[in-house]
């Protein structure tokens, strides 16, 4: 199982390394549990470069998690696994949303899992009927059913098959400061109720699938378990708006055990309010991230984000003065972007990193990807089509500059000054743009 790493285009983000992987861990765990002989490596690329990967591949199956920004490492490496007559399977939003066109691409890939990749895994594995496996894409027999796994039954992540140090060593590089032993993710919940109740924001993909939580009890179950066997004291819940289930959140915080752990979250700045920052501080939460996007109300309104500008403020200000940091993310780009948006942007970002507790800060171009309202309205431009219409790789410079072109008032030269700005006001700062990034 491959985490592919970033492509050229791409630079690293604050917190790369510094978690290992998620949904392949819990898949590997799945497979472990319920299938007794099958052996299972991971090989990360947040960790292993590119041609460390291609010099160890040797799966009878390679599995592949990539994503817009990792997709052509994904194909050197599937490219690789046939040379050695492996069976290769690819899965991840980017891989879902272009199933049927990276099968009629690319004979490297043998099989698209889309969806929970634990129902098609195991029955791909234990070599059941290709047109009764659910979630699996073939060339064979297309797409035959989705299912949705009940993410309470699945197993607790087990690490022992990995070199937890290499990411531990990452985060106390990165995130010394913090005072924290060490790190590791979890999820509490798969989906996001904003998107299922409006269709999301502009730049997200809608992949269909509805939310689903774990059980407090299972969450804390976990916790509890990780904290013990790998002494890690800060844990990162990797959903979507935590703080938008405020029963869920209720419960989860009173029923709190008594073990010295922290929490990094996830919120919308909507969500955020006198009651749901009691609970984040009885969980003792040491951070949230808010996708603030932009400083302009207008263009978050078009954007279908759902928040303004005096909603962004209010959250940073209400977490900061019960002692949690911010870490406010933005996206330069969005649809009708201005130089005077941009600095009303900008701005915000700067009364922030003043008056309020930020402990870092994302700042991202906007990247059309597969399934999101922002591609699909991209490939509705005439002069575009032939560009993106039947096509499953994006050199994503040029993706970027097509939806500048089209869609604001800005160009690249103008995004990427700005960018430079945003990344310079905080030493921890990330983004998947051309700019490189402070850390």
């Amino acid at each position: 199982m491959i985490l592919p790493p970033l492509d050229n285009t791409c630079f690293s983000i604050s917190r790369e390394g510094v978690y290992p992987p998620l949904g392949l861990m819990s898949l590997i765990n799945y497979i472990k549990t319920n299938i007794s002989f099958v052996e299972i490596e991971l090989v990360d690329g947040s960790i292993y470069n590119l041609n460390q990967i291609l010099n160890q591949l040797d799966g009878d199956v390679i599995g592949l998690s990539p994503t817009i920004v990792t997709y052509q490492n994904a194909l050197i490496i599937a490219e690789k696994a046939k040379e050695k007559e492996s069976i290769v399977l690819m899965g991840g939003q980017h891989c879902s949303a272009l199933a049927e066109t990276i099968l009629k691409k690319r004979s490297c890939v043998d099989y698209i899992v889309v969806g929970d990749g634990e129902i098609a895994m195991e029955g791909l594995l234990l070599d059941q009927q290709l047109n009764s496996i659910p979630n699996l894409f073939s060339r064979q027999y297309g797409f035959h059913d989705k299912e949705y796994i009940d993410l309470n039954s699945l197993p607790i992540p087990d690490y022992d098959g990995i070199d937890l140090t290499l990411y531990f060593a990452n985060f106390l590089e990165r995130f010394e400061h913090w005072a924290f032993k060490g790190a590791l993710p979890f999820y509490s919940r798969k989906g996001c109720s904003w998107r299922d109740n409006t269709g999301g924001c502009i730049f997200c993909r809608n992949d269909g699938m509805p939310t689903r939580t774990k059980s407090p009890r299972v969450v804390w179950d976990e916790i509890i378990y990780l904290h013990e066997k790998y002494q890690v004291d800060l844990f990162w819940d990797v959903s979507d708006t935590v703080t938008s289930d405020i029963e869920w959140l209720n419960i989860f915080a009173k029923s709190k055990p008594d073990i010295p752990v922290s929490f990094l979250f996830y919120s919308r700045a909507d969500s955020i309010n006198p009651l749901t920052v009691d609970l984040l501080s009885r969980l003792n939460c040491h951070e949230v991230m808010i996708g603030m996007e932009s400083g302009d109300s207008g263009i978050l309104s078009i954007s279908n984000k759902g928040t303004d500008l005096q909603q962004n403020i209010s959250a940073a200000k209400q977490l900061s003065n019960s002692g949690i940091f911010v870490f406010p993310a933005f996206v330069l780009g969005l649809p009708s972007e201005t130089k005077e948006s941009l600095k009303k942007t900008f701005d915000l970002a700067c009364m922030l990193c003043e008056e309020c507790n930020v402990s870092q800060i994302a700042c991202t171009p906007l990247m059309p990807v597969p399934g999101s309202k922002a591609m699909n309205v991209l490939k509705n431009v005439l002069e575009l089509k032939a560009s993106y219409m039947d096509e499953d790789m994006y050199d994503l410079v040029s993706l970027t500059e097509d939806w500048l072109k089209y869609f604001t008032t800005i160009d690249m030269d103008i995004l990427e000054e700005w960018l430079e700005l945003f990344l310079a006001l905080k030493p921890i700062s990330s983004s998947l743009g051309k700019v490189p990034v402070y850390l």
